[in-house]
């Protein structure tokens, strides 16, 4: 991908949003559209999504994204929690 923001050099900050698209798309293809709260994204956004960070040179968020994205991803509802 050739683009000027985008380097092997370069950091990427994620946010809330930018992160659960992420971890949602790695649940498996149509999860995106199936969850209430990633609906307005699709099995393509995510990938793109994927496709971008790869060419970053490393990933970070910080304590205060992960734990809004941990709100947001009720974990019952999308089947990842299991007792």
């Amino acid at each position: 991908m050739n683009h000027p923001f985008i380097s092997k050099r370069k950091i990427v900050l994620l946010d809330a949003n930018l992160l659960m698209v992420l971890i949602v798309s790695q649940l498996g293809d149509g999860e995106i559209e199936a969850y209430k709260k990633t609906s307005n994204f699709t099995t393509d956004d995510g990938k793109l999504l994927l496709e971008v960070l790869q060419e970053f040179k490393q990933i970070v968020t910080t304590p205060q994204v992960i734990t809004e994205v941990a709100n947001l991803l009720d974990w019952m509802s999308i089947g990842i929690y299991t007792s």
